[in-house]
């Protein structure tokens, strides 16, 4: 192997490796969000309830909709013992559906289904054959039950009627705890669907929704695709361009620049010792084009094997993080394993980075060899705007200012470097300080939510404390308010901070003078220690003194005046306001309560008086033909560690023989979700880490090319030097003087560079206490890495410099 190309070797496989890992996880992604929104949502546009034929011929006439297929009701359904769901389509549909067939065809006639490739391994299920369907309903304590709820062991099916379907396809399946769904077509009988529409101009969606609203009346709540339109960046203002380009462009030209500064200089480098080769096909007439075209093959040829080798091994590596760590989170959330594919368009998206990459570097050197002349390329006196030597009355200062200037690339890439490293860790240290912002340790180690049928309390709290007899517990419901500040008194102390303006639009808004109130019930152990009379609402008049602090170390002063006494609340903007009274003020903290929100009025009464103001709450919603959303119930409980997985399983087992009808819960523990930080901290390390080593690696590869290259154009020099008397230890000395000079500039540079990006991207960030943030960062580690990258420059250079010096005269001036 020709040492010259050791450096373009190793730098066009780091390039592949990590491009192809980048490139899957950052680029590709953003099909997987397209596909996703596509799977869950085929359609554009649909309805919260059904409406008649009549009104989606009407709505067919609108002229930004495409197509509209039709959808019905969910049904149980009954197959070899197992409970689906049973979802029926028409063909207009079903052709918006098309990505997720598998195999065989879409239902056309009414008696054919389409399963999961999930149900088809299960129940050793093939196309063609024939089952028998058994529709009903799934009862629970006696109950009817949605045909969407998870399965309970101790549900019954009712079945009402029978028919035999066949076969038509297989559909791939999206994992999920879920119960696994059988698709049908519709058979027509019914009057009412739900419209499912696609539209012409998905950036005209907000003005068709308009028209839509139009025809099916307020009350029917229109369901866009909002994350399809994230992907495309349409908002109710349309389409956003310029944001939709930077979505889509940025991470493949952020990589394309990034690699084609980190390896250009090897490739220019690499084209100066290849000068006299080309010098001479210059001097028998060689185009600069052809060159370019010989040039661009040598490297390609050069190229080619570190170029598969490193795609190879990115998608590998990329493939066992996906096995060991994503798929672990999802199965800790859903029990189930990602299957991991290789998307094509990925790998091709891969390969245009890479060639663009390739091309763009290979222009350079190109460049460089057409401005020299054939003579000075055949003697390899390189006398380009770049490399032309300058003169000195000092025939060392003329050394050192050339030296510098040929190792002036490298020192470039090593600027960009050590920038690049100390951005990641100080960008690291940001999503360390949210987290630890918003972190709040209640020493609680098992959740249960649960919702019951009409909000009403769930007695299985008492007896699930009673048998398992917690440390301590915590019951608690709560419902969140909009409050209009401009009807609000507020403290002399709170009025001397006001609303910190970068929160304008998350903990408040400015504009709609709106903020928020929570209204929390609690169990009766704990409401007493306010006070004796269950009918009290007891406000919690305190907000963070300063709003940067973080949660845990704030100063909290008065909120809201004295004298206040009820809050004028609103379930949402649009509705009439509720007046809560309230009869009892403190200004402590109840013990064991959540995180208060920045600028949330807590609002605290039992759960007995929070269920009478919730009538009101409802009667809103009824008023405006509105469902009322579910309330959940929560309780938390403290157990020593060793019991905390086995309780958490006990406690399933009970409330899922528990709970009726459309009932829900969950059951969440400290073990589980510290499991999955920890895995989702693992995935950034693996990020940073793989960005942190490409870069010293890339500046390993930069040094060595540069450092041999000058030490190659000065060799005549230094013989001459030598030669001349000059001791070869001074001669060293000198060099590792400018090395040394040098290093210290390349690490000021990029200090300063750092401070300035990063001060730039903190003074966005309202929220962001400068001095705390300034304590976490781990200057050693940023120390470290620059050491690690400063140091490998100096070895590299020093040996390269030993090469030199310590060869014999005669053969220094012989040979160059």
């Amino acid at each position: 192997m020709n040492k010259k190309n050791i450096s373009i070797i190793i730098s066009v496989f780091i390039a592949a490796l990590v491009v192809s890992i980048l490139g899957y996880i950052l680029v590709t992604q953003r099909l997987e969000h397209y596909n996703e929104s596509r799977l869950d949502m085929p359609e554009d546009i649909t309805l919260y309830s059904k409406v008649d034929k009549k009104i989606i011929k009407e709505i067919e006439k609108l002229p930004n909709v495409k197509e509209i297929g039709l959808k019905s009701d969910e049904k149980s359904i009954k197959l070899d013992d197992n409970i689906f769901i049973l979802e029926e389509y028409d063909e207009v549909y079903f052709s918006m559906q098309k990505n997720i067939l598998k195999e065989g065809k879409f239902p056309r006639e009414t008696n054919e289904i389409l399963i999961s490739e999930k149900t088809s391994k299960e129940l050793n299920l093939n196309i063609g054959d024939t089952r028998l369907l058994e529709k009903g309903n799934r009862l629970l304590k006696g109950k009817v039950i949605s045909p969407t709820r998870g399965y309970n062991k101790n549900e019954m099916f009712e079945k009402s009627v029978s028919h035999e379907y066949k076969i038509s396809g297989i559909y791939r399946t999206k994992n999920s705890n879920n119960l696994q769904r059988i698709y049908s077509k519709i058979d027509n009988s019914n009057n009412q669907y739900y419209p499912c529409i696609k539209l012409e101009k998905l950036t005209k969606v907000y003005e068709t929704k308009s028209d839509i609203k139009d025809i099916v009346g307020k009350n029917n709540y229109i369901i866009v695709n909002e994350s399809l339109l994230r992907v495309f960046s349409i908002d109710e203002n349309g389409f956003n361009i310029s944001r939709f380009l930077i979505n889509m462009i940025l991470v493949p030209a952020i990589l394309i620049i990034i690699f084609t500064m980190m390896i250009k200089n090897i490739f220019n480098i690499w084209g100066i010792y290849k000068i006299r080769e080309f010098s001479m096909y210059k001097s028998i007439g060689a185009t600069n084009f052809q060159i370019y075209k010989l040039l661009f093959k040598e490297i390609f040829k050069i190229s080619v094997i570190p170029l598969i080798l490193g795609q190879i091994c990115g998608l590998l590596i990329i493939k066992a993080v996906f096995m060991n760590l994503f798929s672990l989170q999802q199965k800790l959330v859903v029990g189930e394993i990602f299957e991991f594919n290789f998307n094509w368009s990925s790998i091709i998206l891969i390969n245009c980075i890479l060639f663009a990459i390739l091309i763009i570097s290979t222009t350079l050197p190109t460049r460089v060899i057409s401005k020299i002349e054939i003579l000075d390329g055949l003697k390899e006196n390189i006398k380009s705007k770049k490399f032309k030597n300058k003169k000195s009355e000092n025939v060392f200062k003329e050394l050192e200012i050339n030296n510098r200037k040929l190792l002036r690339p490298a020192l470039v890439v090593t600027i960009v470097g050590l920038v690049l490293t100390g951005s990641i860790i100080c960008i690291n240290t940001i999503d360390k300080y949210n987290r630890e912002r918003y972190s709040y340790d209640r020493d609680f180690n098992i959740k249960l939510r649960y919702n019951t049928e009409n909000n009403i309390y769930p007695e299985i709290f008492s007896k699930i404390k009673e048998e398992f007899q917690p440390e301590k517990s915590f019951i608690s419901i709560s419902k969140r308010y909009f409050v209009d500040t401009s009807t609000i008194e507020y403290s002399n102390e709170f009025n001397d901070v006001g609303f910190n303006p970068g929160f304008d639009g998350i903990f408040y808004d400015k504009e709609k003078n709106l903020s928020h109130a929570t209204l929390i019930g609690l169990d009766d152990e704990n409401f007493f220690k306010l006070t004796n009379n269950k009918n009290d609402v007891v406000l919690i008049n305190l907000v963070q003194k300063d709003s940067k602090k973080f949660y845990k170390d704030a100063e909290f002063i008065r909120y809201l005046d004295e004298e206040i006494n009820k809050i004028d609340v609103k379930l949402l903007e649009d509705f009439n306001t509720q007046k809560i009274k309230i009869t009892k003020k403190i200004e402590h903290f109840i013990e064991n309560q959540e995180q208060i929100d920045l600028y949330d009025i807590v609002l605290v009464t039992s759960i007995d008086n929070f269920q009478e103001i919730m009538k009101e709450s409802r009667r809103e919603f009824e008023r405006n033909d509105m469902e009322f959303p579910i309330l959940y119930y929560n309780i938390d409980m403290k157990f020593k560690e060793e019991n905390v997985r086995e309780y958490a399983d006990r406690i399933r087992y009970i409330m899922e023989n528990h709970i009726d009808g459309n009932e829900k819960y969950s059951v969440r523990d400290n073990i589980l979700d510290n499991k999955m930080e920890e895995l989702n901290n693992q995935s950034i390390y693996f990020l940073e880490t793989l960005i942190v080593v490409t870069v010293i690696l890339l500046n390993i590869a930069n040094s060595y090319s540069s450092t041999n290259l000058m030490f190659f154009n000065r060799r005549r020099e230094i013989g001459i030097l030598l030669s001349n008397g000059m001791y070869d230890k001074d001669l060293e000395r000198m060099f590792i003087k400018n090395m040394i000079k040098d290093i210290i500039t390349s690490i000021i540079s990029s200090i300063v560079i750092i401070i300035v990006c990063i001060g730039s991207l903190i003074m966005t960030l309202p929220y962001l206490d400068i001095v705390k943030y300034m304590e976490m960062i781990p200057y050693a580690l940023i120390i470290g890495m620059f050491l690690i990258i400063t140091i490998s420059s100096y070895i590299i250079y020093y040996f390269a410099m030993k090469k030199v010096t310590g060869e014999d005269i005669i053969n220094i001036l012989v040979n160059y």
